[in-house]
């Protein structure tokens, strides 16, 4: 009976301490991923735990905004004959808040 009552008193009291987004700041008026060195820190942090050793970590990342996203793409270091091997990982990113809308990799 007394966890009833406490299971109760929780439940009517809960609704009071939601999220309500009256109580934050706006958010910034560029998005929160304002420039490609945003954006390339933010796509490294999603990759690296995703495909480990094999991005290194002196990568190069070039950044390119597409209206609201961002596309990072890992440029490939190609040998004078012209022929580039390898993989290559991109990741697209909300420029507004940050999301990962996806992160991939091209063999």
């Amino acid at each position: 009976m007394r966890y009833l009552l406490i299971a109760l008193a929780f439940a009517f009291t809960s609704p009071s301490f939601a999220f309500n987004e009256k109580d934050y700041p706006p958010p910034p008026s560029q998005g929160y991923v304002p420039d490609a060195s945003t954006a390339i820190a933010i796509a490294r942090s999603v990759l690296v735990p995703i495909y480990g050793d094999t991005v290194p970590k002196d990568a190069a990342f070039e950044a390119k905004r597409e209206g609201d996203v961002w596309h990072v793409t890992r440029m490939r270091k190609c040998p004078p004959t012209g022929l580039c091997g390898g993989a290559v990982e991109s990741v697209f990113l909300s420029t507004k808040d940050g999301r990962i809308l996806a992160a991939f990799r091209v063999d």
